[in-house]
């Protein structure tokens, strides 16, 4: 569900700067290279733990899990409010009564019950501010109806979305499972990123018979550096640009975005009440994750320099490294506990790992022989939320950065 973005400025930007002095000999006397870009490289998933899963049985909704409509819809304070109100009086405005269970599926309706100066009322609900997550695998099963100016969608956007980024079309990240749209004869399933700059917009779309035929399976498997959007188990779309490594909460509408909108009008043929019917939404994150030092959301700040192909048994066959004190790298994972996986050898040092803005250990990274993969820090327990792991070198010739281990 997006309208054009205005520019935003960029969550947690990554630096990295190329230390220019070090040379291409004194990067192999180290043993770590020679420096090269960094490519881009999804991390390796571990065994999956449940986040979600409901099957919708019973008559109402699990409010641990879901917010149906805004919590005050009669005031335009909410943000789903403010977002679909950005449509034109001919579309569609968020209200619970349009949310109902039965037979073991929530019904999304959409019907021609005029409020607060919009034509219709469509149902809606999201997760947010009650599940949120950062990386795994999203899949849910829905039948979508068809007709001429429906809109439905399974989209999600960055937890810490607001009303203002709402207001002046910022909340990006965002990232669509799908959308299809009533006017195209509900063939065509658009799978879209839409990211803080423009140009690292991506996506696919996928077309198909009518999908409002029967029930469909959507999917996303969201990996650092990396994701696959699937229909029906099968992958459909991939992208390695600009992949989200903030955490993001679901959400589900049916929609008629108004005759201005890209959901066009709806028409007297358009079958009303529609529905969006969801049998279930299941959500996984792995056990374990290894995030290697080149992943999305590994941040580095300072004279850093990329080597790959050292031939040593690293994690990925590459590593990070500097040779200035102060420099620091960190990453930001929703868990409860990580690790620091690095090389120890006789021309390193010592660095201090916080967790949280808190000094956890200062580790000693010193060996008469070379060592890789080490884990030189490990820390679990933690709640189960959002963390960041920030390494700073302290002494000695180089740092050098592996990978994260993760854990949920």
């Amino acid at each position: 569900m997006h309208a054009t973005p205005t520019a935003r400025k960029p969550r947690g930007a990554r630096t990295r700067t190329v230390l220019a002095a070090l040379t291409a000999a004194t990067a192999l006397l180290a043993g770590l290279g020679t420096a090269s870009a960094a490519p881009a490289q999804p991390s390796t998933l571990a065994a999956d733990k449940v986040l979600i899963n409901d099957e919708f049985n019973g008559s109402t909704l699990d409010t641990s899990v879901w917010s149906a409509g805004d919590s005050d819809v009669d005031q335009p304070t909410g943000w789903i409010w403010r977002y679909l109100t950005k449509q034109t009086p001919d579309g569609s405005v968020a209200h619970p009564d349009q949310v109902k269970l039965a037979n073991g599926e929530v019904d999304l309706g959409l019907s021609a019950n005029p409020y607060l100066d919009h034509k219709y009322r469509a149902g809606y609900i999201s997760t947010q501010g009650k599940k949120s997550f950062l990386y795994g695998k999203v899949e849910a099963t829905i039948k979508v109806s068809g007709g001429l100016g429906l809109w439905p969608a399974f989209w999600m956007l960055p937890a810490d979305t607001t009303a203002s980024d709402i207001d002046n079309s910022t909340a990006l990240p965002e990232v669509d499972i799908f959308e299809i749209l009533g006017t195209e004869g509900s063939k065509t399933d658009y799978m879209t990123l839409h990211n803080v700059r423009p140009e690292d917009k991506t996506g696919c779309t996928f077309t198909t018979t009518d999908l409002s035929a029967g029930y469909h399976t959507y999917g996303l498997d969201w990996q650092p550096g990396k994701m696959t959007w699937l229909v029906d188990g099968v992958a459909r779309c991939t992208t390695t640009k600009a992949v989200p490594s903030e955490p993001m909460f679901l959400i589900l509408n049916n929609s008629a975005g108004g005759c201005a909108s890209w959901g066009g009008c709806i028409q007297p043929s358009t079958p009303l009440p529609s529905h969006l019917y969801v049998r279930n939404v299941k959500v996984t994150q792995p056990d374990s994750l290894m995030v290697n030092d080149p992943a999305g959301g590994v941040t580095y700040a300072g004279a850093w320099t990329y080597g790959g192909g050292r031939g040593y048994g690293d994690h990925g066959d590459d590593v990070h490294y500097t040779r200035t004190n102060g420099d620091s790298v960190s990453y930001t994972f929703n868990g409860t506990g990580v690790d620091l996986l690095t090389e120890k050898f006789s021309d390193l040092g010592t660095a201090d790992v916080y967790v949280d803005g808190t000094l956890r250990r200062t580790v000693d990274l010193t060996s008469p022989t070379r060592q890789v993969q080490q884990t030189v820090f490990g820390v679990s327990g933690l709640a189960q939320s959002v963390h960041t792991i920030k390494v700073v070198k302290r002494s000695g010739t180089y740092l050098v950065v592996d990978a994260f281990r993760t854990r949920s």
